[in-house]
């Protein structure tokens, strides 16, 4: 349920909802994990543009520092990549995962969540996630990557009326 908003706080957009979703088993990384290159500051520019480019506005320069970061490169170009963001005792969040729209149907999504997703397990944390409720091709990788939805989340972007 969404709380009642302040005065000068009008809503910018309609609610959204919001999965969170957990990972209890490891699941096999598959044949292809050695493809695999870690990311980092190296690579920032490169991760920003990825991810602007799929989800405009979520990833800023430094987000990789937040966590550990693998991606897939063809030539020279980052076509894949994710990583970790939130940590709390216990859980790691698995975040910014995303490929490039003309490397789509190579299975590197599902690589790299399921690579993640064990080595946060096999950590002793449990991986998770979020993903919009909509976002059905998603919310399939990540369920074939035994993640199960332990939550619902209702979001509403708010703005601040200007005082001029």
């Amino acid at each position: 349920m969404l709380p009642v908003l302040p005065a000068g706080f009008p809503a910018a957009g309609r609610p959204i909802t919001l999965l969170q979703m957990a990972c209890t088993a490891i699941p096999d990384p598959g044949p292809h994990a050695s493809t695999l290159l870690d990311l980092g500051a190296d690579d920032a520019a490169a991760m920003s543009a990825l991810t602007g480019l799929v989800f405009p506005g979520f990833f800023r320069p430094r987000t990789h520092e937040l966590g550990r970061y693998v991606g897939i490169v063809r030539g020279r170009e980052l076509v894949a990549m994710g990583g970790e963001r939130l940590a709390i005792p216990g859980y790691r969040e698995v975040s910014a995962i995303c490929t490039h729209p003309a490397h789509r149907g190579h299975g590197y999504a599902r690589l790299i969540v399921r690579h993640l997703a064990g080595r946060i397990l096999a950590e002793g944390r449990v991986p998770f996630l979020h993903v919009r409720d909509t976002n059905t091709p998603a919310r399939r990788l990540y369920e074939d990557a035994d993640f199960r939805i332990v939550n619902r989340i209702p979001l509403l972007a708010v703005d601040r009326e200007s005082d001029a």
